[in-house]
């Protein structure tokens, strides 16, 4: 296959059809860099001739070269994971130039992890890459085995995916019809976004959370999705297919705010493995490293008024988990007239605690008996609570609320992207 005709392939493929910014920026460094001889290009020139910045674009003041061309990596890495992951050839974007380069794909060796793939786990503790104590290795045998999880559990949600709008699948109930009528309407576009966390190191090493203060995009070696995750896709899509809506699933690590900023919102999964849910304010409960005594990094889900900490909701460090602790955040959306749910636990068992509770007619009644005051036009106020999660032989068996707060506050949720 030559250059040229990968090229062609990565640009025609699904990871890169929703978003034309980042096919045209490929194809515009391709032009540059497939010359003879390359023609390097300066930031200046990506701005005003691929971003269409004006004349005036400083590169002091004005970061979106560089954040397109780290989406453009992060996008490229997530092909090679998915259907591009037999790919002979490999296009990388090296640090400190916009050129492009091809290379061969690398066959592992004995023993050896392959260049890009899925991993998954049934727990962890997936908030300790967003801490200074993320250094923890993982052993590779544990790895191999949840790689082979996180393939079979990524061609579930491939189904899913690929399956097209749902149909009406019988009379949906009047309390989750009242819930979720903002987000399950057919003339409304719902996105699901779930956690798709990244990994760096090797097999020698181990592997650990990708952080983004102290990694470079092209050393991620591993893609995780959470089981409870991928439960969690498919029982709102069961859900919404009661409703008559559609649902539009996406891998957190192919979204951008562009495509999600005139949607309904829904993401599965903690703001460690869920990056984009890193952008959103959090008015009151939000996810903690601790470290314990003996040096070992858990998460806690704090309960703040201000600076002050009011409260900690700490599942403990026992294996197997007999206990999670979970997030659900009801927000009003990046425009107006749109919505984000957020649906997180400390691990992948929490979260997916948390879609059931919304996705039953008894718990979200024991929701909506929360709320104080009517929302708008038959809107669902905006809210956050805490679950408390009770977990056997490692299923969710029942959760309970044991914070909420009803929020009153309509301003923008996002806190840094816009």
């Amino acid at each position: 296959m030559s250059e040229q005709e990968h090229l062609r392939n990565v640009l025609s493929s699904s990871a890169f059809h929703s978003s034309e910014a980042l096919q045209k920026l490929l194809g515009y460094l391709a032009d540059h860099s497939l010359g003879d001889p390359p023609q390097p290009v300066k930031e200046y020139q990506i701005a005003t001739e691929v971003l269409g910045r004006g004349q005036q674009f400083d590169p002091r003041m004005d970061s979106s070269v560089r954040v397109n061309v780290a989406r453009l990596r992060s996008r490229l890495l997530e092909y090679y994971a998915t259907e591009g992951k037999n790919d002979p050839l490999r296009i990388e974007i090296p640090k400190g130039a916009y050129l492009i380069r091809f290379h061969e794909r690398q066959e592992p060796g004995p023993g050896e992890l392959p260049e890009t793939g899925a991993a998954s786990s049934e727990s962890g503790d997936p908030q300790a890459a967003a801490g200074q104590a993320t250094q923890e290795r993982r052993p590779y045998p544990a790895l191999a085995a949840a790689v082979a999880l996180g393939i079979a559990l990524g061609a579930l949600v491939t189904l899913w995916i690929d399956s097209g709008p749902v149909r009406r699948g019988g009379s949906p109930n009047a309390v989750l019809q009242g819930f979720w009528n903002e987000f399950a309407t057919p003339q409304e576009k719902t996105i699901i976004v779930f956690s798709n966390a990244r990994f760096v190191g090797d097999g020698e090493n181990g592997l650990r959370y990708f952080n983004p203060d102290e990694d470079r995009l092209e050393d991620i070696r591993e893609l995780h999705t959470g089981v409870g995750e991928v439960v969690g896709v498919y029982e709102l899509s069961r859900l919404f297919q009661s409703l008559g809506a559609a649902l539009e699933v996406k891998r957190s690590a192919l979204v951008d705010w562009d495509e999600v900023k005139k949607a309904n919102v829904i993401f599965i999964g903690g703001p460690a493995e869920n990056m984009p849910v890193r952008e959103l304010q959090s008015a009151r409960f939000v996810f903690e490293p601790r470290v314990d005594a003996d040096g070992q990094v858990r998460v806690v889900v704090a309960s703040r008024s201000g600076d002050g900490l009011l409260k900690l909701f700490d599942a403990g460090a026992a294996r197997p988990a007999r206990r999670d602790y979970a997030v659900i955040r009801l927000l009003p959306g990046l425009v107006p007239g749109r919505r984000i749910i957020i649906l997180a636990g400390i691990t992948t068992l929490g979260t997916q605690a948390a879609v059931e509770f919304v996705c039953r007619p008894d718990t979200v009644q024991a929701l909506l008996s929360k709320l104080t005051q009517e929302g708008v036009a038959g809107s669902t106020p905006g809210f956050e609570c805490v679950l408390e999660v009770s977990i056997n032989g490692g299923v969710p068996v029942e959760s309970k609320i044991v914070a909420f707060e009803q929020l009153s506050d309509g301003s923008p949720v996002l806190s840094r992207a816009e």
